[in-house]
């Protein structure tokens, strides 16, 4: 059996065994996508609908024209990252103004800046500092 998938704006017909089930979908569009084994996908119908595991081949039969789309359970986590350093940097506090300082140059910044490193979703700050 053929059955069309969408990931993102691409579309593709995967094929399918007899007996097929949920599970084995799963595996053939990842496999059909170039997506990681470890990715967990969540698949919907044409109206947007979250197809589960135990309605599915029910579905399929009833309607083999169906065009399903797939999405990763966890959208753009690299997004999701960068908006959370946005943010991690907005609280942080700013520099007192009781000092002048003198204009540095870019090399010598590099030796008193914020080095801010995320790892995956945890985030480690760390402070390099060097007086002047």
């Amino acid at each position: 059996m053929l059955l069309k998938v969408k990931d993102q704006n691409t579309k593709k017909y995967v094929r399918l065994i007899s007996g097929f089930t949920f599970w084995d979908f799963i595996a053939q569009v990842k496999s059909k996508f170039g997506l990681p084994d470890a990715t967990e996908l969540d698949v919907f119908d044409e109206t947007n609908t979250v197809v589960e595991e135990d309605i599915f081949s029910e579905l399929i039969e009833a309607s083999p024209d169906l065009c399903l789309t797939v999405r990763d359970r966890i959208p753009d986590r690299a997004l999701d990252c960068d908006m959370a350093s946005l943010l991690l940097l907005l609280h942080l506090p700013p520099p007192t103004a009781g000092q002048k300082r003198t204009k540095i140059s870019p090399s010598d910044a590099v030796d008193k800046m914020l080095g801010f490193h995320k790892l995956c979703i945890t985030f480690v700050i760390q402070f390099f500092y060097y007086p002047v």
